[in-house]
């Protein structure tokens, strides 16, 4: 890899280079850290050769109103009247009132009660104990 000195780092920077060469330049900096290194020297090297921006605010607004910019209209979108969130919270609340005045509520309180009353073994219970008897019966043979 062919690499490049300081003094033509500083060319570079100043834009002194043929446009040829700058390509060539440009593409040697993105394979070679080296000279990414002394480019970046010949930068800070030349940066008090560079002419200086008087007023950068002004600078930026002038840059800023070159900038070919198109304009984006804004289309409003009317939403329908069930994607309303005010909608949503009404009919919330009319179907909380709707199930508590006709006691489904209450009775979804007394499934617990019944299912604690219903004292038939789990299934996992009854695998268990036919697996147990069975190896019992086993045991007994031996």
């Amino acid at each position: 890899m062919n690499h490049h000195s300081l003094e033509e780092w500083k060319q570079y920077a100043r834009g002194e280079l043929h446009p040829e060469n700058r390509t060539a330049y440009d593409h040697h900096l993105d394979h070679c850290d080296d000279c990414l290194t002394l480019y970046m020297n010949a930068i800070e090297a030349t940066e008090d050769e560079l002419p200086e921006i008087e007023n950068p605010s002004l600078y930026t607004d002038d840059l800023m109103s070159q900038l070919p910019f198109e304009s984006v209209e804004t289309i409003s979108v009317k939403k329908k009247w069930f994607e309303n969130r005010a909608f949503h919270y009404v009919l919330a609340a009319a179907m909380t009132f709707l199930l508590m005045t006709t006691g489904v509520f209450s009775q979804l309180t007394t499934v617990p009660k019944e299912f604690e009353l219903n004292e038939r073994s789990s299934f996992t219970e009854d695998v268990l104990n036919k697996t147990t008897s069975l190896l019992d019966r086993v045991e007994e043979e031996k």
